[in-house]
């Protein structure tokens, strides 16, 4: 294929910008802060420049950061803080249900228990924030006194009663009756945060047998009455919540009618007695332990 070659005539002044060019001064350029090289894999360890030139970073591509970046971060609104350490726990966190008793049981150190994440325990700077987090985004299964005072004993120490939400006493019915308290609802009226708790009750307390007949044999079992459970275990102290949101009545052992009755009753009654004493609905929910039982051969 051909190619024509078509004469330019023009010259560059007839075409040139009548401003004058630019010409840069100090001004323009000011002096740079320490600077760090950006790694790639074509970098080996990221080096510090003491005295850096606008050369070197156009030729480097290097990016001004401040000698702690670390403190930028906690100069951040709390509540973005709480959001970003939640989400670095999330992989650690292996369920949001801690149960207590799996602790105790191995003797742990009540100031740094094994259940806290290890951010937790990275830097004493953040780590009644990062505990905050953590203790509010939990719920703490208690299944003995022991397991009571363990915690009791592990909030005293960080001062966060206020940071715990929610509670599970799964044994919440095996209070002895030669207690003047009920150490459950205690713990639970130290947390001013808590906004949900769930009462173990086995269906065995949850009724009573009563004798019509001469015979051992004309027991009859009825739904166990609702005042009698109130004042054995101490519910009283449950109005003490203030800011309770959630009761869950959780059933355990062998499904009867008469239990079903006797639970239904006592949400009843909590709800009724919650709404009289603080002025506002309580939700009041009922669930049934699952839990896998085997036959000894």
């Amino acid at each position: 294929m051909p190619v024509q070659i078509i004469p330019h005539t023009q010259t560059r002044s007839l075409v040139a910008a009548s401003v004058a060019p630019f010409r840069p001064t100090a001004a323009d350029f000011p002096p740079l802060e320490q600077t760090e090289d950006i790694p790639s894999r074509h970098t080996s360890t990221p080096t510090i420049e003491s005295n850096p030139t606008w050369v070197s970073i156009a030729m480097k591509g290097l990016y001004i950061t401040k000698a702690n970046t670390f403190l930028s971060f906690l100069k951040l609104a709390p509540e973005i803080r709480d959001i970003l350490w939640d989400i670095a726990m999330q992989d650690a966190r292996s369920t949001n249900e801690i149960d207590l008793r799996d602790f105790t049981r191995r003797a742990q150190n009540v100031n740094r228990p094994t259940f806290l994440p290890t951010i937790c325990r990275v830097s004493k700077s953040t780590s009644a924030e990062t505990m905050g987090v953590f203790l509010r985004g939990s719920t703490f299964t208690i299944s003995s006194f022991a397991d009571n005072e363990f915690f009791v004993k592990f909030l005293n120490n960080i001062n966060a009663f206020d940071a715990v939400r929610r509670l599970h006493f799964r044994f919440f019915d095996c209070f002895p009756t030669s207690f003047a308290d009920n150490a459950d609802l205690e713990l639970a009226v130290r947390c001013p945060g808590l906004v949900s708790v769930k009462l173990g009750m086995h269906t065995s307390k949850l009724v009573m047998w009563v004798l019509e007949g001469e015979y051992e044999d004309g027991l009859t079992r009825f739904p166990r009455r609702v005042q009698e459970m109130w004042e054995h275990y101490k519910l009283d102290r449950l109005l003490d919540c203030d800011k309770l949101q959630e009761v869950v009545i959780e059933r355990k052992g062998r499904s009867n009618d008469e239990a079903v009755q006797a639970a239904c009753a006592l949400g009843e009654c909590i709800k009724q007695r919650y709404m009289e004493t603080r002025k506002r609905e309580l939700l009041v929910e009922y669930s049934v332990e699952r839990r896998v039982y085997y036959s000894r051969h």
